[in-house]
């Protein structure tokens, strides 16, 4: 929302209809063993982007896909993740290309040809690092912006020194279309004094004859760089053109054990895989530069099913060799070892943090019990509706706000007054089933609390509550008001207003109080400015002649900071804290982010909340033509990850997130999906996938909750 005073446009209350975004398909399947699917896990998340795990003579160093050069990691370069440093006592050098990583995850396919930042979408695509105790980290990465692919990788130092990694993933868009999905996973040796791998198999290309050592050597990049199982048939189709040389570059050799070696500075570099997972081992001389190869493996998905969990288990070994100018005793050594801590589905034993209760039945069911924040307040606009539900449309048939010519509207439907266009549609606040979706979405963001826009008694948006307070107590979710500038508001009715509401939900366990006051509930007062500090003082200062401090009705009432000098406004007004809810940067002086550390200064001086207000972009020109200077482009989601970061920056108690549903300005976070009508195409959230930003919203609300 923008103020009358800044943009001349009364809202006008409208409305729409839908159907519900499909849930997760049911699944069974292997234990949850990561934080995907597992809501028991508990995780921080660092400031910084790697973090560093020992266990006996091993140290290991995971990193998400952000560059780092600090002492610990010197010029290691963006989108390389996984292992950054792999260390022993015996070999402090790191075996790996500083600038790159090992057991880094670096290709989705299915083996159609696509530009290069497809094929290497995991080392574009944002990942979050997640530290579950001094041994194990993970790197969790949202629905990828063209496979949709959701996963999280577990790197685990088991008290072995063995590194152990979990890979489990979840399809969650359509995009596969030959049939399988295609995963690799690369890590660039630095320097070794072989380039070739060592592996139990046969020669020949259907893997006859007798089980012996192979040596794999690639003379070329792409060139019998891929070792099959022996008996594996399986093929998997691809483009002639297919621009990625190591996937299908098949070699003369079939691997009968599912492991391999190579050897560097006096170590072995051992991979070991469970036969069932029926890895394809892969190899290139040059991957990570000159004499610097890249040892790496491949896993397939035959027939992905959308919300299905899928799970890879390996195990990875830095061993000190005996004799490593012996090959035979070289050999002889890793075989040992590998008999002894190789995986298998009946040896490896679930991790500590994961208890009885980690067989989640479906990615949907984790995230329904996932925790939320009640720190992270999303602006919800419950004034949609439509025929079907309403007996006509809600706000979905906007006003255009028109200078100098004939008013108009849009009629709904198709063609509505946003720039987006919302995947459930034109869907109806009075729909049960669209607000239980709303809550699920809110719950996977990791959101607790709704912010309600209300506009009066008898409103539209009055109507909606009691189904929305039953919706959120049954989805262990609060709310709290967001009073706008209904007909006949000024301090002396919004206190009647607070006290209307407390009347008819106070008694109910979805709403929202803050503890930290009182346990108090909340309000919030879009355009407070609108009011003289006097008249507020007279209901929100103890002197006030009726004032709602001491009584049964005290409440948090949270004002608007608009303009640069508000500090006496606030004081006077006897307000508890303030918020900036404006999505534009530079819109206000509250909403410019440059402003909040000075801001945050003055609340914390004064006993104030202070409580910045962060979102994905911003658009209103079709309901407002004239206003397109006040345009944010989401740039593929880096607008949001600034304003979160600066709101981050001044350790907020809560963060207000603009907004959930406020489609008439495009600064939802709920899914959006390409649309066209007559002449005009709506935007949508492409490259990136359109529930996108529920799962961003997850990561900073993370990110939030470590502070």
């Amino acid at each position: 929302m923008m103020p009358p005073v800044l943009t001349a446009l009364t809202v006008a209350l409208g409305a729409t209809a839908v159907a519900a975004l499909p849930l997760d398909a049911a699944q069974t399947g292997p234990a949850a063993r990561t934080s995907l699917a597992n809501p028991a896990v508990r995780f921080t998340v660092p400031a910084q982007p790697y973090v560093v795990l020992r266990r006996g003579e091993v140290e290991a160093v995971v990193v998400d896909n952000r560059a780092v050069d600090d002492a610990v990691l010197p010029g290691h370069r963006a989108g390389y993740h996984g292992i950054a440093a792999l260390r022993h006592v015996r070999q402090p050098r790191n075996l790996f290309v500083p600038a790159y990583a090992g057991l880094n995850f670096e290709h989705i396919h299915d083996g159609t040809t696509q530009p290069r930042e497809v094929l290497f979408e995991p080392r574009h695509a944002p990942m979050e690092l997640r530290v579950i105790d001094a041994h194990t980290a993970e790197l969790y990465q949202a629905p990828t912006p063209h496979w949709g692919l959701e996963s999280c990788l577990r790197y685990t130092l088991l008290e072995s020194g063995v590194l152990e990694v979990v890979f489990e993933c979840i399809p969650r868009r359509d995009t596969f279309r030959n049939s399988y999905c295609g995963l690799f996973w690369a890590s660039y040796i630095d320097q070794p004094e072989s380039l070739d791998i060592h592996f139990r198999g046969q020669a020949g290309e259907e893997g006859s004859g007798q089980t012996d050592w192979q040596r794999g050597v690639t003379p070329a990049h792409g060139t019998w760089a891929t070792h099959r199982p022996r008996e594996d048939t399986r093929v998997f189709p691809h483009d002639s053109g297919f621009p990625l040389e190591l996937p299908f570059g098949f070699s003369r050799l079939r691997y009968a054990e599912p492991w391999y070696f190579g050897v560097c500075r006096g170590m072995a570099f051992v991979q070991m895989f469970r036969p069932e997972d029926r890895v394809w081992l892969s190899q290139s001389p040059s991957g990570g530069g000159r004499g610097c190869p890249a040892w790496d493996f491949q896993w397939f998905i035959p027939a992905p099913r959308l919300g299905e969990r899928y799970q890879l288990l390996m195990r990875a070994a830095y061993v000190p060799l005996d004799r490593p100018d012996d090959l035979a005793s070289v050999r002889r050594q890793v075989h040992d070892v590998v008999d002894r801590v190789k995986p298998s589905a009946a040896a490896v034993e679930l991790p500590a943090d994961v208890g009885e209760d980690a067989s989640v039945s479906s990615p949907a069911d984790a995230r329904l019990a996932s925790p939320v924040s009640d720190r992270a307040v999303a602006f919800y606009y419950p004034w949609y509706g439509n025929p079907e539900v309403d007996g006509r449309y809600a706000n979905w048939n906007h006003a255009v706000a028109v200078r100098g010519g004939p008013p108009r509207s849009y009629p709904g439907g198709d063609d509505i007054g946003a720039n987006f266009y919302p995947a459930l549609g034109c869907y109806s606040v009075n729909d049960p089933e669209v607000v239980a979706e709303h809550l699920r979405q809110l719950r996977r963001a990791r959101v607790g609390v709704l912010c309600v826009s209300w506009w009066g008694r008898d409103s539209f948006t009055d109507r909606a509550l009691p189904g929305l307070f039953a919706a959120a107590e049954k989805a262990g979710l609060a709310i709290n008001f967001h009073l706008e500038p209904f007909p006949g508001r000024s301090a002396a009715t919004v206190r009647d207003a607070i006290v209307y509401l407390i009347a008819r939900f106070g008694t109910s366990p979805a709403l929202h109080r803050l503890a930290s006051h009182g346990n108090r509930p909340a309000f919030f007062v879009y355009d407070s400015y609108l009011t003289p500090a006097r008249e507020w003082a007279e209901v929100l200062r103890p002197e006030g002649s009726r004032t709602l401090r001491g009584t049964a009705e005290d409440a948090v009432v949270i004002g608007l900071w608009v303009k640069e000098h508000e500090a006496n406004f606030m004081l006077e007004g006897g307000f508890d804290g303030f918020y900036t809810y404006f999505a534009t940067d530079g819109f206000t002086y509250g909403s410019t982010p440059r402003h909040w550390p000075a801001l945050a200064a003055w609340a914390r001086a004064h006993d104030k909340l202070f409580i910045p207000c962060v979102a994905p972009g911003y658009i209103d020109t079709r309901i407002r033509p004239w206003n397109g200077g006040n345009t944010r482009d989401r740039e593929n989601g880096a607008y949001y990850d600034r304003m979160w970061s600066a709101a981050l920056e001044v350790s907020p108690a809560l963060v207000g997130i603009t907004s959930f549903n406020e489609w008439h300005e495009g600064t939802q976070i709920e899914p959006a999906v390409p649309k066209r009508v007559a002449d005009f195409t709506y935007l949508d959230y492409g490259p990136l996938a359109p529930d996108y930003y529920l799962d961003r919203t997850a990561y900073w609300v993370r990110r939030l909750e470590a502070k």
